[in-house]
C-alpha cells in the first residue's frame, strides 16, 4: 500500500485492516500499563481545562459594545458564533458613566486614553474603511492555501462549535458494520493557549464484532487562532491488535515527533519513534478531517493544505465537484461532493475513488463517505447530526 492510500485510511478511521476473527483481544492491565508509557509526550504537550481569563472593558456610552474592531482584535470569529456560557467570552464589557475616563484592555496591549481623546480614537476605531483596509492587508499562510473568506489564518466564519457530532452509520459489503463519530468537544488549554479539541472515533457493531472488533478513538488539539495542530493521540483496540500513538508538532523547529506502541494478539510488542522535518501550517491525519471545512466552498475549487504523517509531508487535494440534495434517514440534505486526493513529494499518489458529501452551509459538516478498498467498499451516512452551541 502506497502512503497516500496509508494516509488517506488513517484520516478516515474506517476499517483499516478488516482481517477476520473469531475471538476478541483483550489486554492484561500490566500490558495496558506497559503500553501508554509516553513520558517524552507528556513533557512536551501539557493539556488542562480551558478556562477563560476574563478581562474588564470599560468604555464610553458613545461606544457600542456591538461594534467590530475596538476589543480582541485576535480573535476575529463573530460574537454570534460564541457559545454564551462561562468558557466562551474573551472580554466582559461593562457601560459606565459618559462622564468617566475611556480604558481599553485587549489582548495585545492595554492602553489608557484622556477623557478629550475618547471621540477621537472611537471614531477612527470603528472607520469601515479603515477596518477593511486592515483585514486585506492581513495575508493567509501559507500560500498554498486559498485565503478566500479567512482573516489572516481565521475563518470569517467559525464552522467548529463545542457540542456539534456527526454520527454515521458504516456499512461493509452492506451489512451493518458500526458507527463513525466526528465530534467537537469543549475547548481546550494546551501548552497555555485556547484550543480545539477534536475527536473521532469508530465502533463496530455487536454483529460486526463476531468477526472483527473495532473499538478505536482519536484526538487533536488544534491552536484557536492558528490552526495550527499542537499533537493528535490514537487509541486502537481491534481483534488483532492494540496500538497507542502519540504526536508532537514543534512549530519553532517545525519538526515532528512519533511515538507508537503496539502489541499484537500473539503478545509480540512493537514500537518506533519518528521524528523529521515539517512544513509551517501543516495538520495532523485527525485535524486534517476538520481544517477543510475551514475554507470557503466553490464548484469547481480545489482545496489545498499540508498533513505531515509517517515521516512524510504531503499535499491535501479537495476538489469540489457538484451539490447534490441526498436523502438520509434523518431527512434530505442539501450537500457539496468533495474528492479527496494526495501529492507525496511532489508527485500523485492515487487513493482510489473516495467521496465525502459535505452540509452546503457554513457548517460543512461530514454526512456521507463512499470509498471503495482493495477488499470491497465501504459507505457511510448520517444517522445523527448536531451543530452544537
Amino acid at each position: 500500500m502506497d502512503v497516500g492510500s496509508q494516509a488517506m485510511e488513517k484520516v478516515l478511521l474506517i476499517l483499516t485492516t478488516l482481517l477476520v476473527s473469531c475471538s476478541v483481544f483483550e489486554l492484561t492491565e500490566e500490558q495496558q500499563n506497559d503500553i501508554v508509557d509516553y513520558d517524552e509526550y507528556s513533557e512536551l504537550v501539557k493539556v488542562k481545562s480551558y478556562e477563560v481569563e476574563t478581562k474588564e472593558v470599560e468604555e464610553s456610552s458613545e461606544i457600542s459594545s456591538a461594534e467590530p474592531g475596538i476589543n480582541n482584535k485576535e480573535t476575529t470569529r463573530p460574537t454570534t458564533n460564541l457559545p454564551t456560557n462561562k468558557t466562551v467570552p474573551l472580554t466582559k464589557v461593562k457601560t459606565i458613566k459618559k462622564s468617566s475616563a475611556l480604558k481599553l484592555k485587549s489582548i495585545k496591549s492595554q492602553a489608557r486614553i484622556k477623557k478629550s481623546e475618547v471621540g477621537k480614537v472611537v471614531k477612527k476605531s470603528i472607520k469601515a474603511s479603515d477596518l477593511e483596509k486592515e483585514k486585506t492587508e492581513i495575508k493567509h499562510l501559507p500560500l498554498i492555501e486559498d485565503g478566500d473568506g479567512f482573516i489572516g489564518r481565521r475563518p470569517g466564519t467559525d464552522p467548529f462549535n463545542p457540542g456539534e457530532k456527526v454520527v454515521l452509520d458504516l456499512k461493509y459489503f452492506k451489512m451493518k458494520a458500526g458507527k463513525l463519530i466526528i465530534s467537537t468537544k469543549p475547548y481546550i488549554e494546551v501548552n497555555g493557549k485556547k484550543s480545539y479539541h477534536f475527536e473521532v472515533s469508530i465502533h463496530s457493531s455487536k454483529i460486526f464484532s463476531m468477526f472483527y472488533k473495532l473499538d478505536n478513538i482519536a484526538h487533536s488539539y488544534v491552536d484557536f487562532l492558528t490552526f495550527r495542530p499542537y499533537s493528535h493521540t490514537v487509541h486502537l483496540k481491534e481483534s488483532a491488535q492494540v496500538k497507542e500513538a502519540r504526536s508532537f508538532f514543534d512549530w519553532e523547529k517545525l519538526e515532528a515527533n512519533y511515538w507508537e506502541n503496539r502489541i499484537a494478539k500473539d503478545g509480540k510488542k512493537s514500537s518506533k519513534k519518528l521524528n523529521w522535518n515539517i512544513k509551517d501550517y501543516s495538520q495532523n491525519v485527525i485535524s486534517a478531517l476538520f481544517y477543510f471545512r475551514a475554507f470557503t466552498f466553490t464548484l469547481g475549487k480545489t482545496i489545498e493544505f499540508y498533513v505531515a504523517d509517517n515521516k512524510t509531508n504531503i499535499t491535501f487535494k479537495g476538489k469540489l465537484l457538484r451539490k447534490e440534495v441526498i436523502n438520509t434517514s434523518i431527512g434530505k440534505i442539501k450537500t457539496i461532493v468533495m474528492k479527496p486526493e494526495f501529492v507525496v513529494d511532489g508527485s500523485f499518489k492515487p487513493v482510489g475513488d473516495i467521496f465525502f458529501w459535505l452540509t452546503d452551509d457554513n457548517k460543512k459538516q461530514i454526512v456521507r463517505i463512499q470509498s471503495k478498498i482493495k477488499i470491497g467498499s465501504i459507505f457511510a451516512e448520517v444517522s445523527e447530526l448536531s451543530t452544537g452551541l
